[in-house]
């Protein structure tokens, strides 16, 4: 009986021990099992990861490069429409330099058909007689005549200076006004300008 009583508490010892160290070892292959899943866990993360980074640069090297071209493309456009605003400034310019010559053509012929059409104060000589060649009367006369003379040529360079200091403030009133208008609208080449800095 003593034997027995000391027996089975070393058996229940042995037991005990035993099934401690097969739980410690299947708590073990449960770690090493858990570790394993965690690996491979994290590697298809990181692989999903590096899947989605590739597509999204792609997609920002994708987006990027349309951006650049419909950039390129409206700054071909904007420059094609600066040309053409030029084209038409330089046109509307020597519109308005052959307007102004045609007037000023105008302008000059109409003051030579004015002089061709004046009378012309004809100048009479006074032939006096012999003994008369010396009177006052006849210098008198001739004075007159000479005096009539000049006061009409005086009169038709005083016309004509008149009509041309007309030509040139009509000209210079022209001219002003063109260049106000000019300056008073942006160019396209400013709003160019102007549309790259806001980018």
């Amino acid at each position: 009986m003593k034997r027995l009583t000391f027996l089975l508490p070393a058996a229940l010892c042995v037991g005990l021990t035993v099934g401690c160290e097969e739980s410690v070892e299947d708590a073990r292959e449960d770690v090493v099992e858990a570790q394993q899943d965690l690996q491979y866990e994290r590697t298809e993360a990181g692989e999903e990861i590096a899947e989605e980074a590739a597509e999204q640069s792609q997609n920002v090297a994708e987006a990027r490069e349309d951006a650049q071209e419909e950039f390129l493309e409206e700054v071909d456009e904007e420059a094609s429409e600066v040309a053409e605003a030029e084209e038409e400034l330089m046109e509307q310019r020597q519109d308005l330099t052959e307007a102004q010559a045609r007037e000023r053509l105008e302008a000059e012929a109409d003051v030579m058909e004015r002089d061709a059409a004046r009378p012309v104060v004809p100048v009479v000589p006074v032939v006096p007689a012999d003994d008369d060649l010396e009177s006052p009367e006849v210098e008198k006369a001739a004075d007159n005549v000479a005096e009539e003379v000049k006061e009409a040529g005086d009169a038709i360079e005083a016309e004509a200076a008149e009509t041309e200091a007309e030509m040139k403030e009509e000209a210079a009133e022209a001219e002003a006004a063109a260049e106000e208008a000019t300056d008073g609208e942006e160019t396209p080449s400013e709003e160019l300008e102007d549309e790259e800095t806001q980018r």
